[in-house]
C-alpha cells in the first residue's frame, strides 16, 4: 500500500509518519478532508512510497535511499501542512474538506 491509497481509504488516522527513522510525525487525518489532484501533484514523491503498518500503530513511509534527506523533509512539510502550517492558498490547492 502506498500514502496515498491509505488516505484515499476515508479512514480517520492519528498516527506518527517516519520519512526516516531520523524523521518522525504526528499526523492526523480526519474523514472529511482529502488530497487535491495539486496537492497529490506537489507531494507526489512521498504519496507514492509504499508505507508499512507498524506494530505500535504508527506508519513508516519508505522512503528508500534518501541521501538527500529530501523526501523525509517532504514528510515534514505534508504533516506540518495538514496541520494548517502552510500559506493558506497552499492549504487550498492541496487539500478539500467535505462537510
Amino acid at each position: 500500500m502506498t500514502l496515498k491509497q491509505l488516505l484515499n481509504t476515508g479512514k480517520e488516522l492519528d498516527c506518527e509518519l517516519f520519512g526516516n527513522f531520523e524523521t518522525r510525525a504526528s499526523l492526523v487525518w480526519d474523514d472529511d478532508i482529502s488530497l487535491t489532484d495539486e496537492g497529490y501533484k506537489h507531494f507526489q514523491p512521498i504519496m507514492d512510497c509504499p508505507i508499512t503498518c507498524l506494530s505500535n500503530g504508527d506508519i513508516q513511509v519508505l522512503v528508500g535511499d534518501d541521501l538527500d534527506d529530501r523526501l523525509s523533509e517532504m514528510v515534514d512539510d505534508f504533516v506540518l501542512s495538514v496541520a494548517g502550517y502552510c500559506p493558506s492558498s497552499s492549504y487550498d490547492k492541496w487539500f478539500k474538506i467535505s462537510n
